[in-house]
């Protein structure tokens, strides 16, 4: 005996499609959001610097720069000052630290030293320099300054403390010397003249 057909009813039919549609739109989009676009050569950004390095392949150094002189533009020079004080500066560190450093080790005092010196000498000014200075974010930098400077406060004071009792002993010695062999004081004088003093003064006649 055979099995009947089973009817599906055409709704379902429809419904059925419509959920295979959606599931397929679906997977196209995460297809699109997982697969990445294909980056064609024709696509890349042109490089001037790559550029000129192809051109410069058929010269010199020294005919390369001899050539550059001929551009006339100033925010090109602009950029090209900065890169040549970055590396008349890398020249300079390089100098002073090679000549403050004995046996491996580098004296950066002496050499901080110097360089602040040399920037003085360019007209650098010492508000300058500080403002500089400022912006250095290193806590452990401003850490050491703080404790030294509090270091130095107290020594200061520790200082000023012991002055002030010498000058008051060398104030006071001699007068206790004078005490020391029976000899009076301006002090006890002072008070002895307090003592014989009338307590009221004489009527004027």
């Amino acid at each position: 005996m055979s099995t009947p057909p089973y009817n599906v009813p055409f709704g379902d039919v429809n419904g059925i499609i419509s959920k295979l549609e959606c599931e397929q739109a679906r997977q196209r989009a995460v297809d699109r959001e997982t697969t990445p676009e294909a980056i064609f050569q024709t696509d890349a950004k042109h490089s001037y610097k790559l550029e000129c390095e192809l051109l410069h392949a058929k010269y010199e150094d020294d005919e390369i720069d001899r050539i550059r002189l001929g551009i006339a533009d100033s925010k090109y020079w602009q950029k090209d000052a900065d890169s040549a004080a970055h590396c008349l500066l890398t020249a300079l560190l390089a100098k002073s630290r090679k000549r403050h450093t004995t046996d491996g080790v580098t004296d950066f005092r002496s050499m901080s030293t110097e360089l602040r010196r040399l920037s003085e000498e360019q007209g650098q000014s010492s508000q300058q320099f500080r403002r500089q200075r400022d912006t250095i974010t290193d806590e452990q930098y401003w850490e050491k300054e703080a404790e030294h400077f509090k270091r130095e406060s107290a020594r200061r004071e520790f200082e000023t403390r012991e002055k002030w009792r010498s000058d008051l002993g060398a104030i006071l010695s001699p007068a206790q010397s004078e005490s020391d062999d029976g000899g009076k004081t301006a002090t006890q004088e002072f008070l002895h003249s307090r003592e014989t003093m009338p307590s009221v003064m004489p009527k004027e006649c």
